[in-house]
């Protein structure tokens, strides 16, 4: 069995082969669904609810590590900082601090460079937000690498410690 290129967008021809000869037949094709059902359970059918409503996703805590350049001079480096918490707080996310680690030396090069001024930023915000000030930063050519991680969560044995 072979299939050929559609004939036109609702229907495909296919071809069998039976013996020497070859027939042509038309199958329809459905076209796509626009709203999603989910299956209850029993067998009965839920509501349908459109595709464009997708659950939201919780606020969470991130920290953001950003190795931006040593040649760059440091009223540059904070305005590019400031740049990230402006989108933060623009998303409707709450900021909690700004870490400034200084220069250290990078393990490896990062175009040509030796050493980079890292800065750690801690902020709560939904995801995208944060998909956000990840899009913004990987088209800044003073930053050299970012990384967005979740915040560590306090251990359980310290939380019962300081509830006790």
């Amino acid at each position: 069995m072979t299939i050929a290129e559609p004939a036109t967008a609702a229907e495909t021809t296919v071809r069998w082969r039976m013996g020497a000869s070859v027939a042509p037949r038309r199958v329809p094709v459905a076209p796509a669904p626009r709203r999603c059902y989910i299956p209850a359970r029993g067998g009965a059918r839920a509501p349908a609810r459109d595709v464009d409503e997708r659950p939201t996703r919780p606020v969470t805590a991130y920290e953001f590590m950003l190795i931006l350049d040593p040649e760059v001079d440091e009223a540059r480096q904070e305005e590019v900082v400031h740049r990230v918490r402006d989108i933060i707080l623009g998303g409707g996310g709450t900021w909690d601090a700004i870490d400034p680690w200084g220069r250290r030396k990078l393990q490896f090069p990062i175009r040509k460079r030796e050493e980079g001024d890292y800065w750690v930023l801690r902020f709560t915000s939904d995801a995208a937000t944060l998909d956000e000030a990840q899009r913004v930063l990987s088209i800044t050519d003073e930053v050299l690498r970012h990384k967005a991680v979740h915040q560590a969560r306090p251990a359980r044995k310290a939380e019962a410690a300081a509830g006790s």
